[in-house]
């Protein structure tokens, strides 16, 4: 059996403004260092076998204050990015609502079947994530595993543990910055989860 711990990565510039930061590589706020540094205490006491994470900063940088004190590398994953936003990519939100108004409700409607323009499909962004997760529980077997990444990447995922077709995937709550997800993998492939979204550490934080 494999525990992973999947964990999305600390407040990022992208969140604070709202900008679209899929693959954008931006940097961390200062909110999102103080997450950190209730994320490092966390898990201080847990037993950790090996760290990935998205290769953008902001998850690299959340899977560094995980790791803390222990003689452990950070192996960067690129299959573990954010979904990737073609044309939007950097753009504020607003932005995208004057400018993309018909492509941007035609993607909420209908994520299962359309891609971001010039960008990617919640459907190939699930797969690679999946394939990624389960190619690190592989080689990892009767291990502790933290893996980082990143908010819609972590809920594509769930949404194939939970048997929720993409479609419907706004059923599935949102993982909040730092927001810690735990599941049991056995031999056979089946996964058990723990808890989902829990931000305890970050309990008094405004």
């Amino acid at each position: 059996m494999t525990r992973v711990y999947l964990i999305r990565h600390a407040e990022a510039a992208g969140n604070a403004e709202p900008r679209f930061h899929g693959h954008y590589d931006s940097e961390l706020t200062e909110k999102g260092r103080l997450q950190l540094k209730r994320l490092r205490g966390r898990f201080e006491g847990v037993v950790l076998d090996a760290i990935y994470s998205s290769d953008l900063k902001r998850a690299y940088e959340t899977a560094k204050a995980v790791a803390g004190d222990r003689d452990i590398e950070v192996i960067r994953a690129p299959e573990l990015r954010e979904l990737n936003g073609g044309e939007w990519e950097n753009l504020e939100w607003r932005e995208i609502l004057e400018n993309w108004k018909e492509e941007f409700d035609r993607f909420n409607a209908e994520p299962d079947i359309t891609s971001t323009p010039g960008g990617e499909s919640i459907e190939d962004l699930q797969l690679r994530v999946r394939n990624k997760i389960f190619e690190i529980v592989k080689i990892s077997p009767d291990s502790s595993v933290c893996i980082v990444s990143h908010a819609i990447a972590i809920k594509a995922f769930l949404c194939y543990v939970h048997h929720v077709p993409i479609k419907n995937m706004d059923l599935r709550v949102w993982c909040q910055n730092t927001g810690v997800t735990a599941f049991d993998v056995s031999d056979d492939g089946r996964i058990r989860i723990l808890f989902e979204n829990d931000t305890r550490h970050l309990n008094g934080m405004e």
